[in-house]
């Protein structure tokens, strides 16, 4: 049996969903039905650059609007829409016995993921690899309201039964969370994605080859070069991406690999100067929305109530 391949992203992220794609064909095409990429708001032209990747597989899923699902997320857990539509997508997707492999667009495959689709997922819908932070873990379970001792996952790769995920409304239940504790969600969709795996009993544990993150700060330090060593999926998790000129990571030169198979194979990468503009707009941006949020929300519950 074959897996759908479903991403989520924005004009922001094109590059490297292209990236992302381009390797997951050139490893395991075989393996792929459908290819679904969820997008807010993307420019003609990207749009157009995403669909040539691979006509016959590629199916676009672009919102001009927030989805209503996705609107009644607290703002202050909703950094961009495109982080939530994951946990929409297999709403949208038409169901069938086919597993879903969503991979985040920050990521590169560079294995046959063939596996995926025997995988005993032991009862459960979701199945993932732990977080590389596990000395954190403790805090955040704490923060979360879960037993210390819960495992902790890394949503950047998720293995998803499809069916059963959208019989058992996991959407809703996961969308359900952010509106429930919206001040404790730090890490927003992955936090409330752990926390509805926590409350149905768990999730199955990927081999840590299926999703092998360290961010570019840690692999400058040296000691993690291992990590990605036979890797299925690399996740270049962390605010320095390989698409900017001065990223330090250990398998930045197995992203420019596949990117040199991209269309974006000529184009230059991000300059310092534009990655740092970049990053301050969008910082003010996102304080402007909180502040907002912080103001108008206790508002509207009061209306509401």
């Amino acid at each position: 049996m074959k897996f759908k391949l479903c991403c989520a992203t924005d004009e922001n992220y094109t590059q490297m969903t292209s990236v992302m794609i381009v390797s997951a064909l050139a490893n395991s095409r075989e393996d792929i039905s459908e290819i679904h990429v969820f997008c807010h708001r993307l420019a003609p032209a990207s749009l157009d650059l995403l669909r040539q990747l691979a006509p016959d597989l590629v199916h676009i899923h672009d919102h001009r609007r927030i989805p209503p699902m996705i609107a009644a997320v607290p703002l202050a857990v909703r950094p961009s829409a495109a982080m939530w539509m994951r946990v929409m997508a297999p709403d949208v997707i038409p169901v069938s016995d086919e597993r879903i492999v969503y991979l985040d667009c920050d990521a590169v495959v560079d294995r046959r993921l063939d596996a995926l689709t025997r995988l005993d997922l032991e009862g459960r819908v979701v199945a993932a690899v732990e977080d590389f932070a596990k000395a954190k873990h403790a805090g955040w379970n704490e923060r979360l309201g879960l037993p210390l001792d819960t495992p902790y996952f890394n949503s950047g790769v998720l293995v998803i039964d499809h069916r059963r995920y959208v019989e058992e409304g996991w959407s809703q239940r996961i969308t359900d969370i952010s509106r429930e504790m919206p001040d404790k969600l730090v890490r927003v969709d992955q936090d409330a994605f752990n926390i509805a795996c926590a409350r149905a009993g768990g999730w199955t544990k990927l081999d840590p080859t299926y999703n092998a993150h360290a961010s570019s700060a840690r692999t400058k330090r040296g000691g993690v070069a291992e990590v990605f060593a036979g890797a299925h999926v690399i996740h270049f998790v962390g605010r320095r991406k390989p698409t900017d000129v001065d990223c330090t990571h250990a398998a930045k030169d197995v992203f420019l690999r596949y990117r040199a198979m991209s269309p974006y194979a000529d184009v230059p990468l991000r300059g310092v100067m534009a990655r740092e503009v970049y990053n301050r707009l969008r910082a003010t941006w996102e304080a402007i929305r909180l502040a907002a949020w912080t103001v108008t929300a206790p508002v509207i519950r009061r209306l509401r109530g």
